[in-house]
């Protein structure tokens, strides 16, 4: 997991971010000390930081980026946009990423969803058994309540599914095609979970697959992607830009992807935190997502658990709840518009101190909760402007930087030859001869 903070006015953008990074395998996800911060090109001061799984396709991204960085060399370009799509080219044309093909994928999609309807049908059970007016052992009953269920939550997801960002990169499947994968399922499971062909959870299983082909959903409903910001100045704008994507797969030769937020800072300075971003909220807008997600929940609760307002019916309840979400909203709208007011005037110490110091709140969060600690130190500091380019206020090594002269030695020989005409031979022939 991951913690992500950036700080940024017209001047300068500061970004944080914590050392503990998730990266996937077959038996599961586990979390590593990982480096988030690197430079995307030497030519502009341009940078890129990861979050949420610090892989693709089981390859570290740190490796992906610093062999995009190479092979990228001195090829410039005019827009942060245009270095993004050089980015995803390089993904897709990389021979050592190997993608899943369309039929592969298409299985892979339907066992989500499949797994998925497992979970809503326990979950339906468990309220049967809570049920007072249900007798748990009238099998047609539970059955035909267990049916509905799943077909409320197919609908709410397909709700979820067609409320989300375009995803690009996706293939397109017919439902022919999905009707011949379909055949694969054992037919005891598809009636154990009451999506048998020609059922009505069936024809909405179908609708939900081939809609979230096009739709970001991903991100809510299996959880498994990375995510990149891309931020800094580049030749045509005077002012810093942020533009992050969703990282999801690679199906033959094409990379699936959404586009997030984009930022240019030309007046108001900012604020933001990526992937475990509650705490962060919590601080700057008094109520993060998560807080109010779960005081509309516990409200819609008490509305239906309480007798004496049983008249009212759905779309009261309803009207209740969304206004309550509303005027949690104004609020966290009303604090962010305040900080941004404030962040323009922030120095550039100000500005790596603000994003290091939420990062460390997130961290100490963690540590003293039960649970895992998914954000943790060192954290990892650096600030770029059009001037300076990016400069490391705090960096972790996995070496000792004093045991490592000769690195050091030829990082800055390689930079010095860059500033020359000629290669780095013809630097080092100057060198000796002094000619």
């Amino acid at each position: 997991m991951t913690l992500i903070v950036w700080v940024g006015n017209k001047n300068a953008l500061a970004f944080a971010a914590d050392s503990i990074g998730s990266v996937q395998h077959e038996e599961g996800v586990k979390w590593y000390i990982v480096n988030k911060l690197f430079e995307l090109t030497s030519s502009d001061p341009i940078w890129v930081a990861t979050a949420w799984n610090s892989d693709f396709w089981w390859l570290l991204l740190e490796v992906i980026i610093k062999d995009f960085r190479k092979k990228l060399g001195d090829k410039r370009k005019k827009t942060l946009e245009e270095y993004v799509i050089l980015f995803l080219d390089h993904l897709k044309s990389a021979d050592y990423i190997k993608g899943d093909n369309n039929e592969l994928f298409l299985k892979i999609l339907l066992k989500k969803f499949l797994s998925r309807i497992a979970k809503i049908r326990n979950e339906g059970m468990e309220i049967i058994m809570q049920d007072p007016d249900i007798d748990p052992k009238d099998v047609n009953t539970v059955k035909k309540v267990l049916s509905a269920y799943i077909s409320a939550c197919l609908s709410n997801d397909y709700e979820l599914i067609s409320s989300q960002k375009e995803l690009f990169g996706m293939p397109v499947y017919t439902w022919e095609q999905f009707d011949e994968e379909y055949k694969n399922v054992p037919s005891n499971i598809l009636e154990t979970l009451f999506c048998s062909p020609g059922t009505k959870n069936y024809e909405l299983l179908k609708r939900n697959i081939l809609s979230i082909i096009n739709k970001d959903a991903f991100l809510h409903l299996f959880g498994d992607w990375s995510e990149l910001i891309f931020f800094g100045f580049w030749e045509e704008d005077f002012f810093p830009k942020v533009f992050s994507i969703n990282l999801y797969y690679k199906i033959d030769e094409e990379v699936v992807f959404s586009l997030n937020d984009v930022y240019t800072i030309k007046s108001d300075g900012f604020i933001k935190a990526y992937a475990q971003s509650e705490d962060v909220e919590n601080s700057i807008l008094w109520i993060g997502d998560g807080i109010k997600n779960e005081i509309c929940k516990t409200i819609e609760q008490k509305l239906t658990k309480n007798k004496k307002i049983g008249i009212l019916d759905q779309e009261k309840y309803n009207f209740i709840n969304d206004s309550i979400a509303e005027a949690l909203d104004e609020i966290r709208e009303k604090n962010l518009t305040e900080l941004s007011l404030s962040a323009r005037f922030l120095s550039k110490t100000e500005l790596w101190q603000i994003a290091e110091n939420f990062v460390g709140i997130g961290s100490m969060k963690k540590r003293i909760n039960l649970g895992n600690e998914t954000i943790w130190w060192p954290i990892d500091v650096a600030i770029v402007t059009k001037s300076d380019w990016f400069i490391w206020i705090k960096r972790k090594h996995y070496f000792d930087a004093e045991n490592n002269y000769h690195y050091f030695n030829n990082l800055w020989r390689k930079n010095e030859a860059s500033k020359h005409e000629g290669s780095k031979e013809e630097w080092d022939k100057k060198e000796k001869t002094g000619v």
